[in-house]
């Protein structure tokens, strides 16, 4: 072969093999430049039922909660105060207190001497009025004469009465009896102590009726007229209205009210709480509170209808327990969206789309 032509030979197949090599590296770089990747995102659509739940106008207040039956406990003699018990329920008829001492002892015995002697004039009386009346009857004695003897008899039972109830209040109020079932609260005194006549002892609480005392400022008259319920530490309870000034207050500004409790499971008297009035019940169709989309001032929901999703605007009213309610724009029955409403809403999504887009 003729070395020349061998030479040319290699140079061209050397160039060939390197622009072929150059092409397949351009198409690849250019290929992986032009790669379309898939970020396919699948948003998580849920719906809910339009709903019919009960809602209320409110007003918040501040109040303490007392019992509705209290009864407080003052000595009414000089003596040593001995509580039966200072801790737990105290079941209705139980002694609580007794007052001892020899001034007691001393006035014990001298009311029971009343009542012996009262007790013994009694008998004779009755004795000689029984005898004189069969005498009358028979017209044995003049009616003037058996008067008198009518008159002692009944002087001698209004004195025994009267000795006798005597020694009974005396022991009521040495001796004092549960008059329901309750706690003894606010004791002043040691066990043993002196006491004074007129010295308060403490109180006794009937803990299953309780009542809430509060001031409201605003029209009572309102409040009062319409059917409510207590929000108190996130419980709701029913009660009735014991008492309410109409006027102000001018030590508080607002109208005082007594509402006894129908539950308060929760509350102990001498609490103070912050609690909602409810009023005004009624219903109203409502949607779950993250339903509710707010653009520019106004209210919206999407819905789901006829198998598209459709922007439309509402009127709401109160929030409870999560739900919105919704005076106007949708009504009970009607689908709107939840999860995913949000999205739907400000998304690519202009226009009324298909429900399976």
């Amino acid at each position: 072969m003729n070395p020349l032509y061998y030479i040319f030979d290699k140079i061209v197949k050397s160039s060939v093999t390197y622009y072929l090599a150059l092409l397949s590296i351009s198409l690849l770089s250019g290929c992986e430049g032009n790669e379309v990747k898939n970020y396919a995102v699948q948003l998580k659509i849920d719906s809910a039922k339009v709903e019919s739940r009960e809602f209320n106008n409110e007003v918040d207040g501040y109040g303490k909660i007392e019992p509705v039956e209290s009864v407080v406990l003052d000595a009414k003699y000089d003596g040593i105060i001995e509580f039966n018990y200072k801790v737990g329920l105290i079941n209705k008829g139980n002694l609580v207190y007794s007052l001892t001492g020899p001034e007691i002892s001393n006035l014990e015995l001298q009311f029971k001497k009343d009542l012996d002697l009262a007790n013994s004039d009694f008998k004779y009386f009755q004795s000689v009025f029984n005898r004189k009346q069969e005498l009358a009857r028979h017209k044995y004695i003049s009616q003037e004469v058996f008067d008198k003897y009518k008159y002692d008899y009944n002087q001698a039972k209004l004195k025994f009465e009267k000795a006798n109830q005597n020694l009974d209040y005396f022991l009521s109020m040495i001796k004092f009896k549960a008059p329901f079932s309750g706690y003894l609260t606010d004791i002043l005194v040691p066990q043993g102590a002196e006491v004074k006549a007129g010295q308060r002892l403490a109180e006794f609480q009937n803990l299953n009726k309780l009542k809430l005392v509060s001031n409201l400022f605003v029209n009572i008259t309102d409040l009062i007229k319409s059917k409510f319920s207590l929000e108190i530490n996130d419980k709701i309870t029913t009660g009735k209205i014991l008492y309410y000034e109409n006027s102000i207050n001018p030590k508080t500004g607002g109208h005082l009210i007594w509402i006894e409790l129908n539950s308060a499971n929760n509350v102990k008297p001498g609490d103070y709480v912050s609690y909602k009035f409810l009023y005004n019940l009624h219903f109203s169709a409502a949607v779950p509170q993250k339903a509710i989309i707010i653009d520019k001032g106004k209210y919206f929901v999407v819905l789901s209808l006829n198998g598209k999703y459709e922007k439309q605007e509402v009127t709401i009213g109160k929030n409870r327990n999560g739900w919105t309610e919704i005076t106007s724009g949708i009504k009970t029955g009607d689908i709107v969206l939840t999860t995913g409403a949000f999205e739907i809403y400000y998304g690519e999504i202009n226009k009324t789309m298909n429900v399976g887009d």
